[in-house]
């Protein structure tokens, strides 16, 4: 504010003289302007900005006004500034300037399409793998690349995997896998050479017609026939059976049997 000072001297006979002094008190010191998380700091790609903010005082004036300048722009890479202003009620001015890196470290997040493990039956070509599903904080340049050791060999039984890797163009990268078995649930198939159902005499000479067979994968000679057997010779009236078994090395097992009926000789009578 605006003060004055009157100054008086008088000498002895009563002679006076006066002055006066005006005084303007001022306010020349700026607000004091602080900026929250430093004058450099960093912030994600295409994530909204939040600015950490600012702390203000001033000696003088209770609330002085703060003006920010300048905008971020998360889209684009690389450096901007914001400019903070405070200005108090006498018109003092602080400034300060916070750098703002954007840049990008978000991993893209991938995911399968159906199951992380698929079974296909050997030489089904049909199998089309469902792919994938992905996104990031920069979408649009991620490239997703194909590893693994899964190369359509629909013909081998084994267990393959197929694995998706997805990288933008900071090189986050993230990776998901699947997990595919060729493999062999398929009987092997046994015939009967002649008639499942036979009908001899009691003391003729059986000679057993036998079998074919053949596996979808493997070769016979890896195929295991076993014959269980009630029927041993003809010596017995009665019925009886051969069965054939034929196993792969999968496990997997087909069987046909051939039904043998003992009789007695029409020439021959029972007492």
């Amino acid at each position: 504010g605006l003060y004055t000072l009157v100054y008086s001297v008088s000498d002895s006979d009563n002679n006076t003289s006066t002055a006066i002094r005006k005084v303007r008190v001022m306010d020349f010191e700026a607000p004091s302007l602080k900026l929250i998380g430093g004058d450099n700091i960093y912030t994600e790609l295409n994530f909204p900005f939040i600015d950490p903010g600012y702390t203000v005082s001033d000696k003088k004036d209770p609330n002085p006004t703060v003006e920010v300048i300048g905008k971020i722009d998360t889209s684009v890479f690389g450096e901007q500034v914001l400019k903070y202003c405070a200005t108090d009620a006498s018109g003092n001015r602080a400034c300060l300037l916070r750098t703002v890196r954007v840049g990008d470290t978000t991993r893209p997040v991938i995911s399968l399409i159906g199951a992380d493990s698929v079974y296909i039956e050997v030489y089904d070509s049909t199998y089309i793998d469902a792919g994938y599903v992905y996104n990031d904080n920069d979408s649009a340049n991620v490239a997703v690349r194909e590893n693994g050791d899964w190369n359509e060999q629909f013909g081998e039984l084994d267990t393959y995997t197929l694995t998706y890797l997805a990288i933008d163009r900071k090189d986050n990268r993230a990776r998901t896998s699947r997990t595919i078995t060729v493999g062999d649930t398929t009987k092997p198939t046994i015939n009967l050479i002649g008639s499942s159902k036979l009908i001899v005499e009691r003391w003729s000479t059986y000679i057993d017609s036998g079998y074919t067979f053949f596996d979808n994968y493997f070769d016979t000679s890896d195929v295991d026939v076993a014959i269980g057997r009630t029927f041993i010779n003809t010596q017995s009236l009665g019925k009886y059976a051969l069965i054939y078994r034929a196993t792969d090395p999968e496990g997997n097992i087909a069987e046909v049997i051939r039904e043998i009926e003992v009789v007695q000789p029409s020439s021959v009578k029972e007492a």
